[in-house]
């Protein structure tokens, strides 16, 4: 375990009854463990602040499970094979009950940004958020309230560094798996997330999706 480490996590949800879920994040560890293992720092921040910000603006049929985390990357800039991940059983469920949720499939979509000058698409990301009410959205599009408590989220638990981990400190990151296969990376495959721009559509995979930026997008936030 060292400074500049990359961790991916995993965290497990059942929405609707429909198990197996999976939101993903990257960290880059940015501070010094003095004990125990990397992994469950990184779980302890997700279980006491990410997931229960999150938990705050999502159904409660939606119910968060098991957090699963293995390191990628070496601060000597290797790519590793995963490590044998650290795993721990949750059940944090959304505090949302007064409408049904949307189905699985209906997102809102955040990208994820290293900067607003950073033009290399390998350095950005896309997350897909679900479990959201149907009050959140009117006629296909999401509420600006509901972007906006999503964003709030996100920088509670996450700017400038993943909050409530036990120990060292973890920034949160975009992953290019293209960069890493390559056999000697000019450039880090991880990039620190500075900004996120949510989409407007509540967004399924059968869905085309407008040209018109106005209609695609809310504003750039700064993380």
């Amino acid at each position: 375990m060292a400074v500049t480490d990359v961790y991916k996590s995993n965290i497990f949800f059942d929405l609707q009854g429909q198990p197996d879920n999976i939101l993903t994040y990257y960290f880059r560890q940015s501070g010094d463990v003095t004990s125990g293992f990397v992994e469950d720092s990184i779980i302890d921040g997700i279980e006491t602040d990410l997931l229960p910000a999150l938990a705050v603006v999502l159904n409660e049929e939606l119910v968060f499970g098991c957090i699963e985390v293995a390191k990628l990357f070496d601060g000597a800039g290797n790519v590793v094979m995963p490590s044998i991940p650290r795993h721990k059983t949750i059940d944090i469920e959304g505090a949302i009950s007064l409408t049904e949720s949307l189905p699985g499939q209906c997102s809102l979509v955040v990208q994820t940004l290293p900067g607003l000058d950073d033009t290399n698409p390998r350095h950005r990301g896309r997350d897909f958020y679900t479990g959201f009410s149907e009050g959140d959205q009117a006629d296909g599009v999401w509420l600006e309230a509901t972007a906006n408590a999503l964003v709030a989220a996100l920088q509670s638990a996450l700017s400038p560094v993943l909050q409530g981990s036990a120990d060292g400190e973890y920034q949160w990151v975009n992953w290019s798996p293209t960069i890493a296969a390559e056999a000697a990376p000019a450039i880090r495959p991880d990039s620190v997330i500075t900004h996120v721009r949510p989409l407007r559509l509540v967004r399924t995979q059968r869905r085309r999706q407008p040209e018109n930026p106005c209609a695609l997008y809310y504003n750039v936030l700064t993380l």
